[in-house]
Formats: C-alpha cells, structure tokens, sequence
C-alpha cells in the first residue's frame, strides 16, 4: 500500500498549497464555496494509472472539509477528464478557468499537465501537479507548481544505479517520441550514464499505440546491452515481455511510469485497424475468409481481384500552401480520442481554428450556441448517436452547414445519405495532411 499513501500524501499536499495560495488570490469568491478543479484521465489510454490520484484529491477534499474548509467556506470539487490526452487538457483547463475556479490540481503525465499549465499561467490561475516530472513544467512561470521530483533528478539517479549498483558498461535506450516525459528522462539518463563513464550503444524510438516493436528490439539484440532503459508508461510492460520473449537477456529499467499492478498486462489497440482492412477489401471488391478453431484462434484469408492494368503513376504532391486555411473554425466530431487528436493537430498547422467533440450529442449541443465553418464528422460514433441522425439534427439548427464525412469504414448507404443531405467529400482514415487538406479546402469554397 506504499503507493497508494505516496499518490494520496502527496494530493493532500497539493491541496494544501493551493489553499495557501488561496489566503491571497484575488480570485476566491465571497458568495458560496471556493471552487478547485481536478484534470486527470477519467476516460482512454491513461486512466487507470490515474486512478489514485483522482481518488487522492478526493479524498484530500473530503479531509480538508472534515476540518471546516479554507476561510470558512467549504471546497467544491470540480473534475474534468483530459480524456488521455494534450488536447484534452487544454480543453479541461478552458472550462475550469470559465467556472473560475481558484486553482487546478493536475494533471498525471507530464505531456498533458504542460498544456493545462499554459492555460493556467495565462488566466492567473494556480496549478499544482503531484507527479508530473517535466522540468519545463514549472519554467512556465510563476503560477505553475509541483510536489515531486523531476526527470532530472530521476534520469541522475537511474544513470547512477544502472553503472554504480549494477555495474552496467553497456545500454540500450528506447524513447517514445510521442512523449515529453520519455524525451525527457531518455536525454538526462544518456547523459549521466556516459559521465559515468558507461556507453550507451542506441537508442531507438518508437510512438503511441505501437504495437510491433520487433525492429527495435532486433537492433538491441544485436549489440548486447548490459541493460535497457524504457522511460515510458503502459507500453513499456509489453516492450519487455516481447523483448523476453526474443531473447533478449539485458536488464530493464525504467522511471516512476511504470508504477502499475498490471503493468505487464497492457496492450495498445484502438481498433481503427480492422476497420481499415475491411474498408480496404471492399474498395476493391475483395473478400475475407475466416476459420476459427476453438482453442487455437482464427485464421484471416484476404482476396483481391487480379488486375493486368499498368499501375496509375500518383499525381504530384499539390502545394502546401494551396490548402492552407485562413482561421476558419471547424468543429471536428469523432468519438476516438487519438482521432480528435490527430485532426487537431493537422487541422492547427493548416491555420484553422480548431473546436472538439466526443459524440454526436456533444455537437448538436455545442452548435446550439456556437457556429462552425465546417464539420468534420465521424461516422460511428457508438453507443450514442452515428454520423447520419448527428447530421441530421446538425442541419435542423444550421441549414446548408458544410460538412467533411471522416471514416475509417468504407463508403456506404449512410455516407451517401449524410452527403444528400448537404454534406461534401468523403475520405477514409487514416489520413494524411494533403488528404484533409484538400478536402476541407475544397468543401469550404464549394458554392
């Protein structure tokens, strides 16, 4: 139970501070009880190692009322989900500083703490993190704290162990790229390694949701390390097990990320991929056969069409700036937090104005009070309503809305229908920058 004191102390710290900082913030209201926002990962790929911290400021709140609140006012609990993701925090922290909270605990991973904390500094609202270790976290500037140690003083500390206590010459290191936290941790552990006098032989990368990590572990295999560094989270468990399982004899370390009961047990998977694959047979008139044996497992057999035509050369690459948008806001609608993540990402550097929404119910009430130049539209969207009825309502609030259909489906009746109905192209996930690109471009200067 060692853990779970360390996340709960460590909370109830960060709730007190805040409520230092509360006795001077021009902020507090006098009229009704003082408001304290949590963001954590109540939903997606990084909940349930968050799960102590939510029940930590909880339970934080819970004593710090027990004791007659802060300046004679009780504290109300606000928590917002960063749905596992740097997109979701900001969006959390918008809405927290819009219910004028006086201070923000959180967020967990570093990657998603760093963009709450901008919001924070920029509205003057105090944040405290308990275990973000990003040392850039606090350089936001002064209204940005935390109550843990950083990766700089982790990376030092694992570099000393791996060559002093182990006695380890030699090491490998993975990194993920789609990490602030492993970026981070993987620069100081090199650095104090090879001040120790040890080499690092590589160093490799690899990305979110990564499932096939053979080539990386290949390379490692290859050059024999003492030990083998992963500064990552939930990925990390399955690295090792497969770098086990290929024989790989070299001793794993890692940072505070791994501090899960099931560690070992993850497995990364958004199901987007099965999708792709049927999309992609019946594009091209295709079959799949499947033979299932119980007790063995199934057996995938894909068909295509045997084609004699000469291969069409791809057209060239159109300008960059050719699709470029000029701040046009667009609302993107899927139900898939990496999705909306990935749109949010192109869709910024193309120059549009960027809005999300988790369901179609989210959309029809947001565009209930706000307007969007155009929709980019998922089409299922369980368990609440597709593609087809969210459109449906969309238009009876804003007739003639543009609208791009997103998919990682194949074409059918219901797209078809959405696109009788006023909606513009419709592309298949995954896609690349041009793809969306051009489709957005084109839908909003369609007369």
């Amino acid at each position: 139970m060692k853990h779970r004191a360390f996340f709960r102390d460590s909370v109830i710290t960060a709730i007190l501070t805040c409520l230092i900082i509360l006795t001077w913030t021009s902020n507090a209201r006098t009229d009704e009880a003082i408001r304290v926002a949590s963001i954590y990962a109540f939903s997606g790929l990084a909940a349930l190692s968050q799960e102590l911290s939510i029940k930590g400021v909880r339970s934080g709140i819970s004593e710090v009322n027990s004791r007659g609140g802060v300046l004679g006012k009780k504290l109300m609990l606000i928590e917002l989900d960063n749905k596992s993701s740097p997109i979701g925090a900001k969006v959390a922290a918008d809405r927290a500083v819009k219910e004028n909270v006086v201070a923000i605990i959180g967020s967990a991973w570093s990657s998603h703490t760093l963009p709450a904390a901008k919001v924070a500094q920029t509205a003057r609202v105090p944040l405290i993190t308990n275990i973000s270790t990003l040392p850039g976290i606090t350089d936001i500037s002064d209204y940005i704290f935390r109550v843990c140690f950083t990766d700089l003083f982790q990376g030092r500390v694992m570099a000393q162990f791996a060559r002093i206590d182990l006695k380890a010459a030699t090491a490998v290191v993975f990194e993920n790229l789609n990490s602030d936290y492993s970026m981070s941790l993987t620069s100081e552990f090199c650095s104090s390694f090879e001040k120790l006098g040890g080499k690092v032989l590589l160093r490799s990368a690899y990305k979110d949701r990564q499932e096939d990590f053979s080539q990386i572990i290949e390379q490692a295999f290859q050059v024999h390390p003492y030990v083998l560094f992963i500064p990552g989270y939930d990925e990390s468990g399955g690295i090792i097990n497969k770098a086990n399982a290929a024989g790989l004899t070299a001793i794993p370390l890692g940072g505070d990320g791994w501090d899960m009961p099931d560690f070992f047990n993850k497995s990364a998977g958004t199901g987007l991929g099965m999708a792709v694959v049927w999309g992609t047979v019946q594009d091209h008139s295709g079959y799949i056969h499947v033979e299932s044996v119980e007790g063995k497992g199934s057996v995938f057999e894909l068909y295509f069409p045997v084609s004699r035509e000469n291969l069409i050369s791809n057209p060239n690459n159109v300008p960059f700036e050719d699709y470029m948008g000029n701040g046009e806001s667009i609302l993107v609608i899927d139900d898939m937090p990496e999705q909306r993540e990935i749109a949010f990402g192109i869709l910024t550097r193309l120059g549009y104005s960027v809005s999300l929404t988790s369901s179609g119910e989210e959309a029809v009430t947001y565009l209930k009070t706000h307007s969007a130049d155009l929709i980019i539209l998922d089409m299922i969207m369980e368990p609440g309503m597709d593609g087809l009825k969210t459109f449906r309502k969309i238009i009876t609030i804003h007739p003639g809305q543009r609208a791009v259909i997103a998919s990682g489906f194949a074409e059918n009746d219901r797209v078809r229908e959405v696109q009788s109905l006023g909606a513009g192209q419709y592309i298949r996930k995954p896609y690349t920058l041009e793809k969306i690109g051009l489709a957005v471009k084109n839908e909003l200067m369609r007369q």
